[in-house]
């Protein structure tokens, strides 16, 4: 049986030229996407190209694609959220956004995975910390394990996206059936990083 650190992964998005670095509208960011549950029915969250003035500018035009990320947490179009709705996973719902492109067109086809809730299931003694503390919320971490304890007493069905409690960084941890679904959909601006394998930094080398 594999441990978790094999079956779940770092998300981080692929920096290249055609990276389009995604922004929330003051609006959106008011309302604290990615750390509070957030009312269905209200208006979408709203998101454009961080780098716009200088994109226009140089004539570049980067494409939308089926996922994006804003910061550390993913955007996804509907094919890939038709194929996570089925899923109760806890502490995450998926928010309807809009991606404003730079002609100014409004792409309304986009979710936003708003993990509001954090999962205390990291293994202290086997992550590489600098300066660990009790005490600490913030922890820096350099490689990550997981908690079997913790994980074991979840439904895996619930738990199949989270962000770990007590980290500086906020990173996106998914099990391999998501990893899966992106890879199914064609993703290829998103890089997926084993946590039995993944040290800091190694998501601007690997690639």
């Amino acid at each position: 049986m594999k441990s978790y650190d094999d079956i779940y992964y770092l998300v981080f998005e692929i920096e290249n030229e055609a990276t389009l670095h995604l922004e929330a509208f003051q609006k959106s960011e008011n309302r604290d996407p990615g750390h509070v549950f957030l009312t269905l029915g209200q208006e979408p969250l709203f998101f454009n190209n961080s780098y716009k003035d200088e994109d226009l500018a140089a004539g570049i035009n980067k494409p939308l694609l089926k996922s994006h990320m804003n910061m550390n947490d993913l955007i996804v179009e509907d094919s890939i959220r038709e194929k996570l709705k089925s899923y109760d996973i806890t502490g995450v719902q998926m928010y309807p956004s809009v991606i404003v492109d730079d002609k100014g067109v409004f792409n309304e086809n986009y979710w936003y995975i708003n993990i509001y809730g954090r999962l205390n299931c990291l293994d202290f003694d086997k992550c590489r910390i600098r300066r660990y503390s009790p005490s600490d919320t913030h922890h820096k971490v350099k490689e990550y394990a997981l908690s079997s304890q913790v994980l074991d007493g979840i439904p895996e069905g619930q738990r199949l996206i989270f962000k770990p409690e007590k980290t500086d960084m906020g990173y996106v941890f998914v099990h391999e059936k998501i990893v899966k679904i992106f890879r199914d959909e064609g993703v290829k601006n998103l890089q997926f990083i084993k946590v039995s394998e993944y040290k800091s930094g190694m998501e601007f080398t690997s690639l």
